[in-house]
């Protein structure tokens, strides 16, 4: 389903992101990302939300669609995915 590309498995993804499960969240995260910004726009908050998931991939995903397909802020946002809990500077 997260693959498919279909819009109408949207609301779907969504709820796939708050599940218990994390290949689940991360799934739920990479089929929006499938999706474009269709995807992203309708999941904005909840991707946003996922940037602070417990689980790198989900972090990576949500990032990646934020990125991509979010606006200018939601870019910016996406950034501190790459290394939670410590500031670009660290890189270093």
């Amino acid at each position: 389903m997260a693959a498919s590309g279909n819009l109408e498995a949207t609301p779907v993804l969504i709820e796939a992101l708050s599940d218990a499960d994390s290949a689940v969240r991360w799934w739920g995260a990479v089929g929006l990302l499938i999706r474009s910004e269709k995807g992203v726009v309708a999941a904005r908050q909840e991707l946003l939300d996922a940037l602070e998931d417990d689980a790198p991939a989900v972090r990576i995903a949500a990032g990646e669609a934020l990125g991509r397909y979010g606006s200018a802020a939601d870019a910016a946002s996406s950034w501190p995915w790459r290394t939670p809990r410590r500031t670009v500077s660290t890189w270093r």
